[in-house]
Parts: structure tokens; C-alpha cells; sequence
């Protein structure tokens, strides 16, 4: 049944290992098939679903919203595990398992007491391929009181024309490279009620969006810019932003965040102490996750960042991207790499 849903939620599904470790090893170009020796002395081990989209379903969820999540993964065992994952925590799940193919699988190493993090992904040669737009029908599309994309992908822009005058979303991380990619978060981005975006990215961003010659000069998965910006300058590059999308939020981590939106112009969002930080991963999930939810609430977009910011504070004290499940397969390091 997809009657009531709240938060529909599309994107990538992976299957992740997080693995809270002493110290992380020195070179950090050791691929994902060489690190099973570093599991194997791993302080502990969890293996539990990913994925952006999917992570954010997982902490709506958890903060009583009623969510699906569409996407597609491999015919193999961890394909199935990430659907069970999903499917423990309450969530409608239209996910398609895509015959011979895998799963996409990733590895996060967590050093004890700095929780800095080395990522690692294996994407298979014959990996699931995304979800086209044509396989989520407009009863759960626009059943939905909001949508929630968490990359760039093909079927982003006709999701969102097929949604539109409906709330949407998409968590920025990392700005894409090819002109393509390009091209189609240019065509998205009028469509969103909200951004949210990585810091480093902005000034990309809006030179993307003035048609410059480049967006920044990054990569794949590299950021525009390492340094902090200033609050001067994430209020030009939200200004810029807020001339195409209603709402921009930007994410600065133990900074708190910057945000603007229809008659709120460019304002910080203090931080909020967390408890406990054992790892951050996951921590601008569970901000998107709290910040739609408080929207739909009806809350300002100075309430909801705050309630935001605060709920990516809390998801630091868990190992992984996401708290346990109710019912939680055990793992150990003996397990986890295989």
C-alpha cells in the first residue's frame, strides 16, 4: 500500500561494512580487496545497508515518518540483505533485483577517537544499474508528500517533471564532472523545493550555474574547495543559489550549517555539541532526514535546521551510517569481508 506515504526516497543501495579500527592505514589507496586483513583486527565490525537516499529513508523512519524507498540492486546475497535492511525498519520498498548483476558494495574504516574515515566502494563490472524513471509509478511518485533524490542521475529530471509543483529534494555531495551530469543538475535544480549542498561544492555550483567555463576544477567525489568558506561568502553562493531553488541549506559539520529560503535571508545554524562522536558518517543524512521532516511539520526553515542540525549531532554516536536495525543479522570481523 502506498496510501499516506510522506517521504519517497530514490537513489543509490549499497551493502556496507564499517569497521572501527585503531589506526587507519597509512596509504589510503589500499583497494576494497585489501582490506580484509585490516577487518580482521578491527576493534568491531557492522555490516548493515547504504546509500544516501536510503539512509535518509532509514532516519525518517526511525522519526515515525511513513517512507518508501525505490531503487535497484543486484540478484546476490547482499542485494537481498539491503532490501531485508529496509524492510526491518518499516519502510514500503519498491526495489527491483536486477538479474546477473551485483550489488554495489562499499567498506568505511572509523578510527577510534578522531573518527576520521577512509572510504572504499567496489562497483562490480556487471553492477545493478540505477532505477529508471519509468519503473516508479505516479501512484507512489505522486502519492508522495515529498520526494528525496540523492544524486545526479538520468532519471532525476523526468522524476521531477513528472512531480511538478510537488516538494523535492536533492543532497548534494560532490559535483559532477561530465558534461552530461552536468547538464542534467542544471535541468533539476528549478524543479527542487530544497538543496542541500556540501560546503566545498558552492562556488562550483554557482559557476555552473553562470555558465562558466568549468565548475571549479573538480573531480568526481573531490570537493571545490578544501578550506572553510566564510559566512560572507556562503551568503553570496546561497543568494546566488536561492535565485533558482527556494531553499538552500549548506552543511559544515561541527560548524553547524547556512541556510536561506523565502523570506529568511542567508542565516548560520549554530552547531550542537554531540555526545558522543564515534563516527560522523551518515551525519548529513540524518540532518536531510530531520529537515524534511520538520518542513512537513509546517516548521520554519530557521526550526527545521535547527532540529536538523542537532539530529546530525546525534547520529554521530553509532558506528556506521545508520543505528541498528530492530533485528540485526551479527556480524564479526570473521564475516564481514567475506
Amino acid at each position: 500500500m502506498t496510501e499516506g506515504i510522506d517521504l519517497l526516497a530514490t537513489g543509490t543501495l549499497t551493502w556496507e561494512t564499517s569497521a572501527l579500527v585503531q589506526r587507519l592505514p597509512l596509504d589510503d589507496r589500499v583497494d576494497l580487496a585489501g582490506v580484509d586483513a585490516i577487518l580482521d583486527a578491527a576493534l568491531r565490525v557492522v555490516e548493515r545497508g547504504g546509500g544516501s537516499a536510503a539512509n535518509v529513508a532509514v532516519a525518517a523512519a526511525a522519526a515515525g515518518l511513513r517512507v518508501a524507498f525505490a531503487g535497484r540492486v543486484g540478484d546476490d546475497e547482499a542485494g537481498r540483505r539491503c532490501v531485508n535492511d529496509l524492510l526491518e525498519r518499516g519502510i514500503h520498498t519498491r526495489v527491483e533485483r536486477a538479474p546477473g548483476r551485483s550489488t554495489k558494495r562499499s567498506v568505511l574504516l572509523v578510527e577510534a577517537g578522531t573518527a576520521r574515515v577512509q572510504f572504499r566502494v567496489d562497483v562490480p563490472p556487471r553492477s545493478a544499474p540505477p532505477l529508471p524513471a519509468r519503473d516508479i509509478g505516479d501512484d507512489l511518485l505522486l502519492g508522495a508528500r515529498w520526494l528525496h533524490l540523492d544524486r545526479v542521475s538520468e532519471a532525476g529530471p523526468e522524476l521531477l517533471r513528472r512531480r511538478a509543483g510537488r516538494p523535492s529534494s536533492l543532497d548534494l555531495h560532490d559535483l559532477p564532472h561530465r558534461p552530461a551530469a552536468r547538464e542534467r543538475l542544471a535541468a533539476m535544480l528549478p524543479g527542487l523545493a530544497l538543496l542541500q549542498v556540501r560546503e566545498g561544492v558552492l562556488p562550483g555550483l554557482c559557476a555552473l550555474l553562470a555558465g562558466g567555463p568549468d565548475h571549479g576544477g573538480c573531480r568526481d567525489g573531490e570537493a571545490a574547495v578544501d578550506a572553510p568558506l566564510s559566512d560572507a561568502d556562503l551568503a553570496r553562493y546561497l543568494e546566488r543559489l536561492s535565485a533558482t531553488v527556494p531553499c538552500v541549506v549548506t552543511t559544515r559539520g561541527e560548524r553547524g550549517a547556512f541556510a536561506t529560503g523565502p523570506g529568511a535571508g542567508p542565516f548560520p545554524v549554530p552547531p550542537v555539541q554531540a555526545e558522543r562522536v564515534l563516527d560522523s558518517t551518515g551525519a548529513g543524512d540524518a540532518f536531510a532526514a530531520a529537515l524534511i521532516g520538520a518542513l512537513l511539520d509546517g516548521l520554519t526553515l530557521l526550526e527545521a535546521c535547527g532540529l536538523a542540525v542537532a539530529a546530525g549531532a546525534r547520529s554521530c554516536a553509532w558506528l556506521g551510517a545508520r543505528p541498528p536495525a530492530p533485528v540485526e543479522e551479527p556480524v564479526s570481523s570473521q564475516t564481514a569481508g567475506a
